[in-house]
This record gives C-alpha cells, sequence and structure tokens, in this order.
C-alpha cells in the first residue's frame, strides 16, 4: 500500500471530500481491529475520570492491544482525541465519496473494510469523559497554534567564491530546520528556516528558557485545586 493511495487532490478538494493521509491511515488501520478488542478498549477507557494526558490514554489503549497489533496504538489514540460522535456519520461519508472517486482508493476501502470500519469506530468514540476532556486541552493548545509534528535538520557546508568564481575561499556552515506542521486549515505543511551555527546556538537557549517556563508553570500546576460543579444546584 503506497502513501500516494492515500493522497487527495485537487478534484477532491473542490468537492469537498477532501481528507488527511494521516486521517486515512488511521482509519483504514481502525479498520482492521476486530469487534472484542474495540470493546475491551471502551470498558478501560470508561471508568476514567478527571483530565488523563494522552500518554495516559495511550497506556489504557495498549493495554487491550495484543502483539500484533501494538503498531496500531498511534492511530486508536489519534481517532479518540479528534473525533466524536456526531461526527461519525459525517465522516463515513466524506470517506465513502473519497474512496469512491478512483478505483484504486475503492480497493482500499472496500464495501467490507467501510462497514467494518463504521462498526468499530461507534464501539470506539464514545462521551468518555476522560477523552472528553483531554479533546477540550488539545483544543486550547491548538486554538492559537498549529499542530506540531516532526522537524528536521539538514547541515552543510556553502562554499564561498572569489570575485571571477574561479576558486573557493572559504565555506560557511549552515543547518536548515524542516519543520512539519497541520495548519488551521487542517492541511500538513512544511516551514524551512536556515540557521547558521551561532543561531542554532542562540534556538537551543531559547528552547531551554521555554523548558525552564514550563517546569515553573509544572510545580504551580500541582499546587492548584479543581473545584467540582454541583450537577443539582450548578454551584
Amino acid at each position: 500500500m503506497t502513501e500516494q493511495l492515500f493522497q487527495s487532490s485537487m478534484d477532491d478538494v473542490v468537492a469537498n471530500r477532501a481528507l488527511s493521509p494521516d486521517m486515512l491511515r488511521d482509519l483504514h488501520v481502525i479498520a482492521g481491529l476486530n469487534a472484542e478488542t474495540c470493546r475491551q478498549i471502551g470498558d478501560v477507557l470508561r471508568p476514567l475520570e478527571g483530565l488523563a494526558t494522552s500518554d495516559a490514554i495511550k497506556d489504557a489503549v495498549q493495554a487491550c492491544l495484543s502483539e500484533e497489533d501494538e503498531g496500531k496504538i498511534d492511530s486508536v489514540v489519534n481517532a479518540l482525541s479528534r473525533l466524536k460522535p456526531q461526527t461519525i456519520p459525517r465522516l463515513m461519508a466524506s470517506i465513502k465519496a473519497w474512496a469512491s472517486a478512483r478505483k484504486p482508493r475503492q480497493q482500499i476501502f472496500s464495501d467490507s473494510v467501510l462497514e467494518r470500519l463504521e462498526e468499530n469506530l461507534h464501539v470506539l468514540i464514545s462521551d468518555y469523559q476522560a477523552v472528553t476532556l483531554m479533546q477540550k486541552a488539545e483544543q486550547l493548545l491548538r486554538d492559537v497554534g498549529n499542530e506540531f509534528q516532526g522537524v528536521k535538520f539538514v547541515c552543510d557546508l556553502r562554499p564561498v567564491f572569489d570575485e571571477q568564481r574561479a576558486n573557493v575561499e572559504g565555506f560557511v556552515l549552515l543547518a536548515n530546520m524542516r519543520l512539519i506542521y497541520v495548519g488551521q486549515d487542517g492541511q500538513r505543511r512544511v516551514c524551512e528556516i536556515a540557521f547558521t551555527e551561532e543561531e542554532l546556538k542562540q534556538l537551543r537557549k531559547d528552547v531551554d528558557k521555554a523548558q525552564s517556563k514550563l517546569d515553573v508553570l509544572k510545580e504551580v500546576r500541582s499546587t492548584l485545586t479543581v473545584k467540582s460543579c454541583n450537577k443539582e444546584t450548578g454551584k
């Protein structure tokens, strides 16, 4: 199964049926889970209370997966963090429209795969308290920024030529950073920035400063308490 098969075309965008390649891959993985595994995941998530981190949700899900399904954990957690029960019908309609546009896609999301996917989603995606709070927390994070997906540095030497461009007089060091992120429109994007050695050192210092601030905020958070609202009085 090639990466290209999960890509959306301009026709998909125009027809309003474009889905991100990552989501399509995750959904195809979820379609491959057996019904009992999905039920077990639901049973584990249902009693969880309070705000849970994505790592805590991941640990809970991992306990339900067999060895052969361990590689599917990220796809399950991604679906839990992004989907809600009321969005499933619209999502299924979009996938069916996307798959029907081209024959190779129909082989990936055949009728039987789509049927299993819908059944699994209805079992996996529910109003679990811990997952709902995690989604709200994630939304707060993304309301003011784009979602980070990865970073890659490419370092090289750039030659400095003389005026006649006949000889190399020296070299300069350069670190090119490729930042991969998901924009507010849900599309995967790339930003590239060139750093000199000194600029890269400054970036590292700035990252360390940001981490120090987060460490302080974690200490502050540990001293805070959350007030529970009385469901009957609303106070």
